[in-house]
Formats: structure tokens, C-alpha cells, sequence
């Protein structure tokens, strides 16, 4: 577990995981991984996933979609997930076509038969995680600060799995009104 604050480190101290502590300045966790791999804290992986801590629905099914995404695509360099969603929950949502993300928003992309819901689980081929956070954010990432959307500000391929999930997995707490949903 990578974190940059001490009680979260706390909460994970009697699991068996091993943590570690990051104190640099980041914008988010796809920084503060690329940060941690540029210090040679986490190896040399050929892989590496990231569970947001605001994805409180992330499964273990859904990680390893996630990193099949990645595996199953030719060009991707980030490998995400997504489920079937419902409209005004306010949920960050993705447009895909043949398996790849044209767009993350939060508005809604798409009708509400088609809409999909982003969950905050990412998988990255390591070089491009330290090329893609090298670059500086793009308006589009700026506007809605959503860190994947500089993967394809830069031109980069986000494959996506789309799972037969229920909705609520995508749910996220990013703000107090959050732990109503």
C-alpha cells in the first residue's frame, strides 16, 4: 500500500500488506505511484495496479479485470473498468467503443441506456505511467480533474473492461454528501 498520509497507513499496520509512505508533492495517485517507481520503492514490476481510496465498491474481480484489460489490448498503456450505469448519480462516466475509452467525464457521456460508470481501479504498464505523469495536466484534466483523461490528452490508449456488475459498484466518496450513496 503507497499512501502520502499517516492515518492511512495506520489503518493497514496489522494487515499484511506493507506499506509505504510517500511525502511528495502530488496531484494524485497515478503521480504518487510514478513517484514511488522513479524512487525504486516498488521494483521493477511489469505491471501496476491502483485501487483509488475513494473506490469504496472496488471488488477483487474488478482489479483483475482491470489488469486483463490492460493485458488483452495491443496498444493500451492503462487498463480500467466500467459498469452499466444510471443516470443523475452524479458518477464519473466513460465512453467506449471496441474496448477502448474515448472520453471520462463527470456529466454523463452517453444515453442513459448506454451510460457506463468508471470505477476508480487502474492498471499501467509501468514506462508509461513515468512518461504520462511526466507531462503536464491538459485542459480537460484541469476542467474535471480526472486523472486519466491525460492518458488521452497525450494520445495514449485506455483499454476498458466493461463489467455485468451492478451500478453501485462504481460508487466513490470524494465528498461527505458521498457516504449517503
Amino acid at each position: 500500500m503507497l499512501a502520502d498520509d499517516e492515518r492511512l497507513l495506520a489503518l493497514v499496520r496489522d494487515l499484511d500488506v506493507q506499506p509505504i509512505f510517500l511525502d511528495s508533492p502530488v496531484r494524485n495517485g497515478s503521480e504518487r505511484i510514478a513517484a514511488a517507481l522513479a524512487q525504486g520503492l516498488l521494483g521493477e514490476p511489469s505491471t501496476l495496479l491502483n485501487v483509488q481510496g475513494d473506490a469504496v465498491g472496488v471488488t477483487p474481480a474488478a482489479i483483475h479485470a482491470a489488469a486483463a484489460a490492460l493485458a488483452r489490448s495491443d496498444h493500451a498503456t492503462l487498463g480500467t473498468v466500467a459498469v452499466p450505469g444510471l443516470p443523475g448519480t452524479g458518477r464519473t462516466t466513460v465512453s467506449v467503443e471496441a474496448g477502448h475509452a474515448l472520453a471520462f467525464s463527470r456529466r454523463e457521456l452517453g444515453p442513459p441506456g448506454a451510460l457506463l460508470h468508471h470505477i476508480g481501479v487502474y492498471a499501467y504498464v509501468p514506462a508509461a505511467l513515468l512518461r504520462v505523469c511526466a507531462l503536464a495536466p491538459g485542459p480537460l484534466e484541469v476542467a474535471e480533474s480526472l486523472e486519466q483523461l491525460r492518458w488521452l490528452e497525450h494520445g495514449e490508449s485506455v483499454a476498458v473492461d466493461i463489467l455485468d456488475a451492478p451500478s453501485q459498484l462504481a460508487h466513490a466518496v470524494d465528498v461527505a454528501t458521498d457516504l449517503d450513496g
